[in-house]
Protein backbone atom coordinates (compact mmCIF):
# COMPACT_ATOMS: atom_id res chain seq x y z
CA UNK A 1 0.00 0.00 0.00
CA UNK A 2 1.63 3.76 -0.71
CA UNK A 3 1.64 5.83 1.96
CA UNK A 4 0.07 8.97 1.33
CA UNK A 5 1.45 12.68 2.98
CA UNK A 6 -1.84 14.13 2.47
CA UNK A 7 0.17 17.70 1.31
CA UNK A 8 -3.06 18.74 -0.80
CA UNK A 9 -6.02 19.08 1.44
CA UNK A 10 -9.21 20.40 0.58
CA UNK A 11 -11.65 22.25 3.21
CA UNK A 12 -14.95 20.33 3.31
CA UNK A 13 -17.56 23.26 4.14
CA UNK A 14 -19.52 22.77 7.17
CA UNK A 15 -23.30 22.19 7.41
CA UNK A 16 -25.25 25.40 8.00
CA UNK A 17 -27.12 25.83 11.45
CA UNK A 18 -29.71 23.46 11.85
CA UNK A 19 -33.02 24.04 13.65
CA UNK A 20 -35.31 21.85 14.33
CA UNK A 21 -38.99 22.07 15.08
CA UNK A 22 -40.68 22.35 18.89
CA UNK A 23 -44.32 20.98 17.34
CA UNK A 24 -42.85 18.19 14.81
CA UNK A 25 -39.62 17.88 15.29
CA UNK A 26 -38.22 18.08 12.10
CA UNK A 27 -34.48 19.14 11.61
CA UNK A 28 -33.32 21.49 9.13
CA UNK A 29 -30.91 23.84 8.10
CA UNK A 30 -31.70 27.24 8.65
CA UNK A 31 -30.72 28.40 5.01
CA UNK A 32 -33.40 25.60 3.53
CA UNK A 33 -36.53 27.70 5.68
CA UNK A 34 -38.77 28.88 3.14
CA UNK A 35 -38.99 32.76 2.63
CA UNK A 36 -41.56 33.21 6.10
CA UNK A 37 -39.03 31.16 8.08
CA UNK A 38 -41.83 28.82 9.06
CA UNK A 39 -41.82 24.93 9.05
CA UNK A 40 -42.46 23.66 5.96
CA UNK A 41 -43.80 20.16 7.50
CA UNK A 42 -45.96 21.64 9.75
CA UNK A 43 -47.14 24.17 7.20
CA UNK A 44 -48.00 21.01 4.86
CA UNK A 45 -49.62 18.85 7.65
CA UNK A 46 -51.58 21.32 9.95
CA UNK A 47 -51.48 24.63 7.36
CA UNK A 48 -49.88 26.51 10.04
CA UNK A 49 -46.85 28.39 9.54
CA UNK A 50 -44.95 27.85 12.60
CA UNK A 51 -41.67 29.73 13.58
CA UNK A 52 -40.81 27.91 16.52
CA UNK A 53 -37.53 26.23 16.65
CA UNK A 54 -34.73 25.86 18.95
CA UNK A 55 -31.01 25.07 17.80
CA UNK A 56 -29.19 21.60 17.34
CA UNK A 57 -25.84 21.69 18.38
CA UNK A 58 -23.20 20.69 16.71
CA UNK A 59 -21.63 16.93 16.60
CA UNK A 60 -18.41 17.66 17.42
CA UNK A 61 -17.73 21.66 16.15
CA UNK A 62 -14.46 20.33 14.37
CA UNK A 63 -13.26 20.77 11.13
CA UNK A 64 -13.23 18.79 8.28
CA UNK A 65 -10.47 18.14 4.97
CA UNK A 66 -10.22 15.76 2.15
CA UNK A 67 -7.10 14.89 0.69
CA UNK A 68 -7.06 15.65 -3.11
CA UNK A 69 -4.58 12.84 -3.71
CA UNK A 70 -6.04 10.01 -1.69
CA UNK A 71 -9.55 10.94 -0.60
CA UNK A 72 -8.99 10.39 2.97
CA UNK A 73 -11.48 12.71 5.19
CA UNK A 74 -9.07 14.12 7.88
CA UNK A 75 -10.67 16.23 11.38
CA UNK A 76 -8.57 18.79 13.15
Amino acid sequence: MISCGHQELILIASPGKKLQCRHCQLTIDEEELPGGGHCPECFEAFGIRRRDFEPVPSVNGRTRYRCENCGAVIEA
